[in-house]
């Protein structure tokens, strides 16, 4: 909302006095209010944004304490609780922990990972017989060449194709080449392959010509034909089985190019999933299996004329695959035989490892208690090492705390540092007579108070039942507002190092974490900054981590055997609930607004108490100034129009005088 408002308008016409300038004096002391007000405001913007700035650090300082205090919701825990696993060898071993873990040493060997169970087509799945012409095989009209080595002697024969020609033709063709020089050889079709059976001749048979014009070699894979002496019986077989299947047609009519065509309404049933094979060709079979609960993956392989099942899980377990009554789809994929649903499944291995001397196995290489029987901990068995032993070592996660406990300090001493900012009073202006550069929030009372009682909840000693314990102060566990106090050479002011609007000069340990106390630390104490002794911290959660737990934030800790909560807060869970979102209970059973609390006309904290009474000031400030504005106006108009009558009676008097002086003129001839 602006303060300003036009003048406008021109000087005199007739008079030559300087109207606007005029006017402008007339309205300057006027105009004071609003700039006194206009000012206000922008103080009270400033102010909103250093109580913004402040809750902000507040929140984060909130933040960091709940994520030590906060309990588990499955386990009930707090970080205090954690435990951590560390491990020799993390490309072999390696394992996660709950909070229920016991501290242990594992010793792991493992000797075998798990494979999942595949079911492969028997046979070739694709028809591939005599009957079909060399179009449907798209093998090209041409010639091709085969040779046959008796001896030192080698002879070559051309088989011719043309079109229209059947496979049986092409087959009798290489048939009476072949026993021109090899006697009672024999070509067929087994397994979806071309073989040439030679019987008890060692006499060889290959394979193609840099002249040949037909591609039925490489068609049938006759080009890469493997010779074979099995007991005594030599083969030349083609190296792939050939498929001829359309997987995008039907599987229930002739266009699927399937060896056994598939029944109408064919039904099967893999782990115990329905499937219906009607109408549907391969590809959509196989993308109805994928996506379904069956656990298997499916696909077809057309380098091997095969259809495939793997089953998802790992282990030995078999894949239940079954064809329901009238239905053939199974047999048809070549996947069972009548009753035998066996035959064409090789089962997955079984996980094997040695743990702590005891040989265990499981069908995954995740195993849990359920399997080795320690409770909380999950092993992740990642490589074979037969003869290896990875160690696993469970213990508290003591790092964790140290690291939330230092990410608290460091939070803290962010929050003091931006309160010290923004209630800045500059004492050195009045000497040197320059202008004051005071923080917005300079003598801010209720801002200096919430200093101060953040202050004390941490110099306070407990008391109650955790008095007379081993640890009744922050000071005996590493914290302290002075690094002499705690004379360790791993002592650290925790300067948030996000907190770079902070003045690092007065702060002669900022960021620093492994040094020994600077002499002019100690001044620094008056900075209510907190500095943390992570080897003490350290030393204390090994002599005894429940009792620093109950120091920091004693919750939920039973007391004796009846498991009732302490009701007692920790220092630490004292500031939380000092600074908490909610109401809070203080010690005298009065309840209170936390800082941060803000839920409307039910109840407000220090920060949204401020900012809706701010927010208020502002609004009566730009309301006056408005209404200041309006006047101002009007009298703008007003004067305006009574300096427009003055010119205009000014314009009538000198044409007045024009007249009579012409008059004057005229008669004095």
């Amino acid at each position: 909302m602006s303060s300003n408002y036009s003048l406008g308008g021109v000087g005199g016409f007739n008079s030559g006095f300087d109207v606007n300038g005029i006017i402008s004096q007339l309205l300057a002391m006027e105009q004071r209010p609003i700039a006194l007000m206009t000012q206000k405001r922008s103080t009270i913007s400033r102010q909103q944004a250093a109580y913004t700035s402040i809750q902000n650090k507040a929140r984060s300082l909130f933040s960091a304490i709940d994520q030590l205090a906060r309990r588990d919701v499955a386990t009930q825990k707090t970080l205090f609780e954690n435990m951590r696993a560390t491990t020799s060898d993390s490309k072999s071993v390696t394992a996660s922990v709950s909070s229920s873990a016991a501290p242990q040493t594992l010793n792991v060997e493992v000797l075998a990972l798990p494979t999942a169970t595949i079911a492969t087509s028997t046979a070739g799945v694709g028809r591939f017989d005599t009957a079909m012409t060399n179009t449907d095989l798209g093998i090209t009209a041409g010639n091709f060449t085969l040779y046959t080595q008796v001896g030192a002697s080698q002879k070559a024969y051309q088989i011719s194709i043309a079109d229209g020609d059947t496979l049986g033709d092409i087959i009798a063709d290489m048939q009476t080449a072949i026993q021109t020089d090899i006697p009672g050889a024999t070509v067929g079709i087994v397994d979806g392959r071309i073989q040439i059976n030679r019987g008890g001749s060692g006499n060889a048979v290959t394979f193609g010509a840099g002249g040949d014009t037909s591609n039925f070699l490489e068609k049938t894979f006759l080009n890469t034909a493997v010779a074979i002496n099995e007991g005594g019986v030599f083969t030349t077989t083609a190296s792939q089985r050939v498929s001829t299947i359309n997987r995008d047609t039907a599987v229930t009519t002739a266009g699927a190019n399937l060896a056994t065509t598939v029944n109408t309404n064919s039904q099967f049933k893999l782990n115990g999933v329905t499937f219906n094979a009607e109408g549907k060709s391969i590809n959509t079979i196989i993308d109805e299996i994928n996506k379904s609960e069956a656990g298997v993956t499916a696909s077809f392989n057309r380098g091997t004329n095969s259809f495939q099942l793997t089953a998802k899980g790992t282990g030995s377990n078999l894949i239940s695959i079954e064809d329901l009554p009238g239905g053939n789809f199974l047999q048809a994929m070549k996947l069972v035989n009548g009753t035998d649903a066996i035959s064409s499944q090789k089962a997955g291995n079984n996980t094997k490892f040695v743990l702590n001397g005891q040989t265990l196995y499981a069908t995954g290489d995740t195993v849990d208690e359920t399997v080795t029987g320690l409770t909380g901990v999950t092993l992740n068995l990642k490589k074979v090492a037969v003869g290896t032993t990875t160690q696993i070592t469970i213990q508290k996660d003591n790092d964790a705390i140290v690291n939330q406990v230092d990410d608290i300090i460091k939070k803290y001493n962010s929050l003091i540092d931006e309160i010290a900012k923004q209630t800045k009073i500059d004492t050195e202006a009045s000497k040197t007579g320059a202008s004051a550069s005071n923080g917005p929030l300079a003598g801010d009372s209720r801002i200096k108070s919430f200093r101060n009682q953040l202050r004390s909840i941490f110099t306070q000693s407990v008391g109650g039942d955790l008095a007379n314990t081993a640890f009744e102060s922050l000071q005996m566990v590493g914290i302290s507002s002075s690094p002499k106090a705690l004379g360790s050479t791993d002592t650290t002011d925790t300067t948030d190092e996000n907190n770079s609007e902070g003045d690092s000069s007065s702060n002669p340990t900022t960021n620093n974490t492994n040094n020994t106390p600077s002499t002019s630390a100690s001044s620094s104490s008056a900075d209510g900054k907190l500095y943390l002794d992570k080897n003490a911290l350290r030393a204390a959660l090994s002599a005894d981590p429940n009792k620093l737990k109950r120091l920091l934030i004693a919750q939920d800790l039973p007391v004796g055997a009846s498991g009732v909560d302490d009701g007692l807060d920790g220092t630490f869970t004292k500031l939380q609930r000092f600074l908490t979102d909610k109401t809070y209970t203080d010690g005298t059973g009065r309840t209170g607004f936390g800082a941060l609390y803000n839920l409307g006309d039910s109840g407000k904290g220090l920060f949204a108490t401020y900012q809706d009474s701010a927010g208020k000031r502002i609004k009566a400030l730009e309301d006056s100034i408005q209404r200041a504005n309006d006047r101002l106006a009007i009298k703008e108009k007003t004067l305006r129009q009574q300096f427009l009558a003055m010119d205009r009676m000014v314009g009538q008097y000198q044409r007045q005088g024009t007249a009579l002086a012409g008059l004057s003129a005229q008669l004095g001839r």
